[in-house]
Parts: C-alpha cells; structure tokens; sequence
C-alpha cells in the first residue's frame, strides 16, 4: 500500500497538486523519494541471490517553528517485483524476500544557541554507524543526539539505543545487531570534524557499545593544488577496536590503517590505497560502512593480517558533453590474511568493480532522477566459485518544491 502511495504521490508532483503540497500547514515540506532496484548475484561458495524491488521513501518535515523545534515523519518500503524464495540474501528484501515497511524516521529537534538536540528514529551517518545506502532502504537508528559547532569544530555527540539494518521491518538494540551474547545495550557515540584553511580536514569518532567493544577511529585529508585544475589529495586513517565490559563478542582487540592518494587532472581522478588490518582479529562493522579505502562492493580487505591495496580510475563526462555521467573502475588485492585462531594463511583474493551512472542536470525537467548500474568479479583462493554482483537502480528524489 504504501509503494502504491508512492506511486500516487510522484503522479500528483508532476500535476496541479504540486504546488499544494509545497504549501501545506504553513511551509511543511513534504519528501517522496522513488526508487527501483534490481540484484543479481553469486557468492564465492557458489550461493545465488536474486531480487528485484520498487519502493522508497515519503513523509513531511516541518520548517523550523521559531526558529526552535523540527519535526519529521518519513515512511520507508521496500516491495517486491520479483525474487525466487531459495535466493534471498539481496538485503533489497528480508531474507525470506518478504517485503518492507517501517516507520523509519520519527524525531523532534531542538535548537538552541547553534547546537541541535534531535531524539528519536533519525538518520546517522558516522564513520561505522551510517545509513549504507548501497540497497533499497537504508540503515535507520533510535537515538539521542546533540549536534553543533564550538570553536571552528563540527561534533556530534549522544547515545544511540536501537538500528533497523537494511533487510528488516524492525528496530533492535545496538547490541543484538552487532552479534552481542550479553545484555541489551546502546552506544555512546562521539565524533568532531576540523577544516583547515586549504582544504585539509581531520576527523576523529569514538563509539562505546557497552559489553561489547570499542572503536577509536580518526582519518584525514590534505589537498594539493598543482596549478591549471589539477590537484593531488593524501589521505589517513587509523582504527583501533576492542572488546570491553562483560565481553558479549568475545575478547579480542585489532586495528587497522590506510593511506590513500587521488591526483585530478581535470575530468579525470586516480586512485591509489593502501590498508593493513591486525593479525589478531578483523574489524568490526555490523552497523553501516567500514570507512576502510579498501571498502569494495564484495568486501573490505579486512581479514586478520590482511594487506590491501586499490588502484582506481574516476572519468566525469561533464567536459564531453555529458553532464551528470560518471564512471568508476577500480581493482583491489589481498594478500597474508591468516585465520587467527590458528594462524593458517587464508590465501590472496582480488576484486574488480565497474561503475557507471546518470543524474540528470538541476536546471532540467527531469531533475531528481538518476540512473546506475554496477558490476563485481571477486575471486578469492580456494573458494569454489567466483563471487559476483550486478546492480542495476534507478532514483528520482521528486522537486516538490
């Protein structure tokens, strides 16, 4: 029903109504977010997932009522057009390919002398608590969050209790999520961001899941400017988890690092990654995107012992004629990754990754809608098949306004 809703809406945003429902209750903003999503693929133990879906996202915000108090209500689904029932796993769907509907967002937010407390179902997007877009619907949280600006210094700070993952209709605590054994908990979450005058930036995040581990992260970035457009961009970063209080993940602490370097001439960027990841254990990431460089469509280069390295290619068509066209290839490698409880190489593996998408111009008609398509090749030693992926969306955010 809801999708249905959808539909309607996206009907009436083309006709008379628009202008209505730009109006309506003095200034309220209505959101109706479209998308299609269609998956197909094969994992490394030969494994088959197949999932075509429509649905998105609509609700209403309302502007700042004295400049005080934010209200938004947004209703996510996820339905299904076609999905055999023995090759769940997409995450488009739940795993049984039953569709999706929940009630994802739903916060008030206070302001206050420029710093924002927002409470309830909202969105985050954090270095390892984030929405991870890459499916139909994506991570949602419960939480209680104060952000602002002190002293040249963007943070956020707060507590977050629940995360309704990609692939279900419910909320659940933190701890559950992650695999915990022991008690329901939430996360504290830290984080604060600097920019520099040139362009560099540091950013530092600290998350404390109770009874389960702890994650230290910090990452940065420092542009050079070449002369005639072109530019070179050096990046870092360093992660350092462990277990803590009554251990519900095991005992265990790892870490991992990364350098990265991009050099834009023009219209075009090339990528080159590094990243190593502790023998003792890989990292964990069971609440959004690993923020590793090696962050691929089939995995992360994270594995125990783990070297990684990228090399990519970015070309923007804007200077061809084709504004809003991009393509994206990039190749990544594994190698001394080792199973740490017994210290047995687990062999090398390597994945290729080829992106092309469009977003239509701002100024045009069609403004909002964008269309992708996606494919992986991940081959790792001695697994029995090759593991792939082909993604193929659609998106049109509707101008309402």
């Amino acid at each position: 029903m809801l999708a249905a809703g959808l539909l309607l809406a996206a009907l009436d945003a083309r006709g008379e109504t628009s202008d209505a429902l730009g109006g309506i209750a003095g200034g309220i903003e209505p959101i109706v977010h479209l998308r299609t999503y269609y998956w197909d693929s094969q994992s490394t133990s030969g494994e088959k997932s197949v999932a075509w879906a429509l649905g998105g996202w609509a609700g209403l915000k309302t502007p700042w009522y004295g400049d005080a108090l934010q209200l938004s209500v947004v209703g996510y689904t996820s339905q299904k057009l076609y999905g055999p029932s023995d090759e769940g796993g997409s995450q488009l769907l739940q795993p049984n390919q039953n569709p999706i509907t929940v009630l994802g967002e739903a916060y008030a937010s206070l302001r206050f002398a420029g710093q924002t407390f927002t409470g309830y179902r909202q969105s985050i997007d954090q270095p390892w608590v984030n929405p991870e877009v890459s499916r139909m619907i994506p991570n949602l949280f419960e939480g209680y969050l104060v952000t602002g600006r002190i002293a040249e210094i963007d943070y956020i700070a707060g507590y977050v209790t629940k995360i309704k993952l990609r692939d279900s209709n419910t909320f659940e605590w933190m701890s559950s999520a992650a695999g915990s054994s022991g008690p329901q908990q939430g996360m504290t979450l830290l984080g604060a961001r600097h920019s520099f005058a040139g362009g560099a930036e540091i950013r530092i995040a600290e998350q404390y899941l109770a009874d389960g581990y702890n994650t230290f992260y910090v990452d940065g970035g420092y542009p050079v400017s070449l002369g005639s457009g072109e530019r070179l961009r050096f990046g870092g970063q360093y992660a350092y988890q462990q277990s803590v209080g009554s251990e519900g993940l095991g005992s265990f602490n790892t870490w991992m690092y990364g350098l990265t370097g991009v050099y834009e001439p023009g219209p075009l960027a090339f990528q080159l990654a590094w990243t190593q990841t502790s023998r003792n254990q890989a990292t964990q990431s069971p609440f959004g995107q690993n923020p590793s460089y090696l962050y691929m469509m089939q995995v992360a280069f994270n594995d125990a012992g783990e070297q990684g390295w990228l090399a990519g290619v970015t070309l923007d068509f804007r200077d061809s004629g084709f504004p809003g066209l991009q393509a994206v290839a990039q190749y990544g490698n594994g190698h001394a990754a080792i199973k740490p409880s017994t210290g047995a190489s687990l062999g090398n593996q390597n994945e290729t990754d080829v992106k092309l998408r469009y977003d239509f111009d701002p100024s045009a008609k069609l403004r909002g809608l964008s269309f992708g398509i996606e494919g992986s090749w991940l081959n790792q030693a001695g697994a029995t098949a090759q593991g792939r992926q082909l993604r193929v969306y659609a998106n049109y955010e509707i101008p309402l306004r």
